[in-house]
């Protein structure tokens, strides 16, 4: 009687345990909910994704990431700004975080730690265009016009450079499709019988 006890709660251990595993909501599936959440501007929604996420992978730096956005755009900077830190510190090369949060510094009017964050951004990736647009910003709040010439030159080049690469990715994804679709046309039409 024991035996079939214990083989029974056994049993329906790993029966519970597959069900669970089943249920896992994986990091990616919280990344991709969150940003959705995040443009679809559902920012209390996407806070609460965030939290949840967070607690089952507290060292991700992009959950903070995003929730510092929700935040920001919940109007709780200082919240937004824990978050930017947040991601700063489980990630030192996360450009991304580093341009929001100095956009959020140039919003909480502090210019040259802006600078500083826009200029980091830069240093990690330098074909960031809207890195050097928002230090060319910056160095015009601060008085260096020849400074914020100079970037926000750079910054549209760049931008130019990004907009004509996605217009290539574009028009060979079109290409692309129309070459599969004329191919599936092809094999239906041969596939189909002909009519008597």
């Amino acid at each position: 009687m024991k035996k079939i006890l214990v083989s029974n709660l056994l049993l329906a251990s790993i029966i519970s345990i597959g069900i669970c595993a089943a249920y896992a909501v994986t990091l990616d599936d919280y990344k991709y909910e969150i940003v959705d959440l995040n443009y679809k501007k559902e920012y209390k929604a996407a806070l609460e994704k965030a939290n949840e996420a967070i607690q089952q992978y507290p060292n991700e730096a992009e959950l903070y990431y995003e929730r510092g956005q929700a935040y920001e755009e919940l109007n709780s900077k200082q919240s937004a700004m824990a978050n930017y830190n947040k991601a700063i510190q489980l990630n030192p090369k996360y450009d991304d975080a580093y341009f929001m949060r100095g956009v959020l510094k140039m919003d909480l009017n502090s210019p040259q730690s802006a600078y500083t964050d826009f200029t980091t951004c830069i240093t990690i990736n330098p074909k960031s265009g809207h890195c050097y647009m928002s230090r060319g910003a910056v160095r015009l709040m601060l008085g260096d016009i020849n400074g914020s010439m100079s970037d926000i030159e750079k910054g549209n080049t760049l931008l130019d450079e990004e907009i004509k690469n996605l217009h290539e990715e574009v028009e060979n994804t079109i290409k692309e499709s129309e070459e599969l679709l004329n191919k599936a046309e092809k094999e239906t039409s041969q596939t189909e019988e002909p009519q008597q």
